[in-house]
């Protein structure tokens, strides 16, 4: 009779993580009956079990790593009265009398939402020769969802939660923008 790990074979509720895992039946030929009576050779142990869990971990995980934080595509998008031009570290927007700041990456779920922190500035048509009447940035979230290369944007304030705006814009289209005076 041999002594090799491949004769002990684990009882079937043990195999399901039930169970006092010292329970094994061992034969000299490798095959074991559980208490039951049925054979145990029928069902594939752990150790057979282990690596095909860990695959399938590793696939879904992959699959939602796809779908999950894709970047917002880079370049010009454009629409009535906006024009956003994204980079790698975030995105410029210009808009008739504002311009806007997004200083990280944008990113998207696996639905295309986005919701990233930024500054709007509104700007004067005539600039005061004070600079400190010039108007300050505020802190706004840009919250927006891409789909077929079509994004929409809103704008709101985080001081008060107020909506500043409402935009479609289309990737590679220029702004049509009229400035301020």
């Amino acid at each position: 009779m041999t002594n090799s790990i491949s004769q002990y074979r684990p009882i079937p509720s043990q195999a399901a993580g039930i169970g006092n895992t010292n329970n094994y039946n061992r034969s000299s030929n490798g095959a074991g009956k559980n208490p039951h009576g049925s054979n145990t050779n029928s069902l594939p142990n752990l150790s057979q079990l282990l690596p095909l869990l860990q695959q399938l971990l590793t696939l879904l995980q992959q699959n939602q790593g796809q779908n999950a934080n894709k970047p917002v595509q880079t370049g010009t998008w454009g629409g009535e009265q906006i024009g956003m031009n994204v980079s790698k570290s975030g995105a410029t927007l210009e808009f008739g009398c504002a311009s806007g700041n997004i200083s990280k990456p944008l990113t998207t779920n696996a639905q295309g939402h986005f919701s990233v922190d930024g500054t709007l500035t509104q700007r004067l048509g005539v600039q005061p020769a004070d600079p400190d009447l010039l108007p300050k940035p505020q802190d706004v979230t840009y919250n927006g969802q891409i789909k077929n290369g079509v994004m929409t944007l809103d704008i709101t304030a985080k001081t008060d939660g107020s909506n500043l705006g409402s935009y479609t814009l289309n990737y590679g289209k220029q702004p049509n923008i009229f400035y301020c005076l």
